[in-house]
């Protein structure tokens, strides 16, 4: 197999990511799914990064910090929760694969590790749920962010690539965790959907579908 490991400059990913958000671009636009037999790892990065930008855009659209310790659906934990979950699904992946150590954020990790298991319904849950579990601040939760990305950025540029990539390789988690995300992309949207109207803005670069289709172009 060969092996495409090689350094990787900073910027790569970013150059067309026009407007800041808390830890990264802002974007409407997602790419496609790079091909995991015949890939390089700037096309694995670039599709973290867009990733990444399109989740955290999607949160730029809750107007006050205070929605954040919301309860959209009360079955579902309050939103700062799946701000954070994402980033402990990637490390979590990864350490499991032994691609990452330990880290000095675990407390964050655990904290953001697990969501509601409707078949386990224990007293951390039931304190989640309820309201009285003390979440991190938004900032936090962002710096939390950030220090995840930082990690993986790094991973990235620092492990080898060998193709095809398959499901033993660290690159493989990377990868689900990426996917996870995504779902999460339309899950949280789901969530945030269900929120007063008063509570939201339109998110950052966002574009309205045309509110007619044109028959012709139907075929």
């Amino acid at each position: 197999m060969g092996s495409l490991g090689r350094s990787l400059p900073e910027t790569a990913g970013e150059e067309c990511l026009p407007v800041d958000v808390p830890t990264s671009k802002s974007t409407a636009f997602s790419l496609p799914p790079p091909e995991l037999s015949n890939c390089t790892k700037r096309e694995i990065r670039d599709y973290f990064l867009n990733t990444y930008n399109l989740y955290e855009s999607l949160f730029s659209c809750i107007k006050d910090d205070s929605t954040f310790y919301k309860q959209p659906d009360k079955l579902r934990l309050q939103l700062i929760f799946y701000l954070g979950h994402t980033s402990a699904v990637y490390v979590n992946k990864l350490q499991l694969c032994g691609a990452l150590q330990e880290r000095e954020e675990q407390n964050m990790d655990s904290q953001f590790e697990t969501g509601v298991d409707e078949m386990v319904w224990d007293t951390t849950d039931g304190c989640r749920l309820g309201g009285e579990f003390k979440w991190p601040s938004v900032a936090e939760v962002y710096q939390y962010r950030a220090d995840v990305k930082k990690t993986i950025l790094s991973l990235i540029n620092d492990e080898e690539l060998e193709l095809p990539l398959l499901h033993r390789d660290p690159w493989w988690a990377l990868v689900l965790g990426i996917e996870h995300e995504r779902i999460h992309f339309e899950t949280s949207s789901v969530l945030i959907r269900q929120l007063p109207v008063d509570m939201v803005k339109t998110p950052l670069n966002w574009q309205y579908a045309p509110p007619s289709v044109n028959k012709g172009a139907l075929g």
